[in-house]
């Protein structure tokens, strides 16, 4: 905290306003080294996060419990199993993942903690490589700003072929029966596995699907859905991306992805 408060100070003294955004969090590998931490560490992860809250307050002078919904997000550590030596890289390892779990669950005390799975980015038993050091920055970075935006899905799962843009937004009223329906993604993604099947928009009260055609651009990583002729005016529809959808070497999305929209009012 000393270095944080100083980098504010002297952004303050070049006449800056600083404002704390979030916290990433990455940490918990050596203490799955021993028993005692690993049963310790959900109270000293939730202790650490409301002490962090509290400091950042001091460093800030701002209100007590202001900062009680600043976004806190942090990686559950990788735990690997050598099938040789029937060791896994912590002994207590899964100790430290459930303690991870169970922080994140806990949306009573801790509703603004979110969690970044990293089991899959470990190459080694050690070590994380480094397309899976970038993967997990942006782990990282897309659920600092679902946190921000006030979502309430807390968990993303690396290594699996993620959303990153839709269009239009969910929930949004402003919808022209012409615009385009498409959404982005954070990798390369198989262009084949975007299909009327795996790319779904029906009207919500009946259900229908809308009739359209889908499309891939590897470049901007964007499938866009086409309707066959315009949509109603005044009509929520719903967006329904499926687990049939992979990124080129097959790697399906872990869930299905689904929002809704309502068009503009009539001329």
């Amino acid at each position: 905290m000393e270095v944080v408060s100083e980098s504010i100070s002297k952004l303050e003294d070049a006449g800056y306003t600083p404002v704390i955004s979030g916290m990433v969090w990455m940490q918990g590998e050596a203490d799955g080294r021993y028993l005692d931490s690993a049963n310790e560490y959900r109270t000293n992860l939730e202790n650490f996060i409301n002490a962090v809250r509290f400091d950042l307050e001091s460093i800030l002078t701002l209100a007590p419990g202001e900062l009680d919904s600043m976004p806190f997000v942090f990686g559950q550590i990788a735990n690997k199993y050598h099938p040789v030596t029937g060791e896994y890289t912590w002994d207590h390892g899964d100790k430290i993942q459930a303690a991870q779990t169970q922080v994140n669950d806990n949306n009573t005390d801790f509703p603004e903690a979110g969690m970044v799975v990293t089991q899959d980015l470990m190459k080694s038993m050690v070590h994380y490589w480094s397309e899976g050091l970038m993967d997990m920055g942006e782990c990282f970075a897309e659920m600092m700003t679902r946190m921000q935006g006030g979502s309430s899905d807390d968990l993303i799962i690396c290594g699996m072929p993620r959303v990153h843009v839709i269009s239009p937004l969910k929930n949004s009223e402003d919808m022209g029966v012409n615009d385009p329906i498409f959404t982005t993604f954070f990798r390369d993604m198989d262009s084949a596995s975007f299909h009327t099947g795996s790319f779904i928009v029906t009207e919500k009260v009946s259900q229908t699907e809308v009739p359209g055609t889908v499309s891939y651009d590897p470049v901007e990583k964007k499938a866009v859905f086409t309707p066959i002729t315009p949509l109603d005016y005044s009509t929520t529809y719903v967006v329904l991306l499926t687990t049939d959808i992979c990124d080129p070497v097959g790697n399906h999305m872990s869930n299905d992805y689904q929002w809704a929209f309502t068009t503009i009012a009539g001329p």
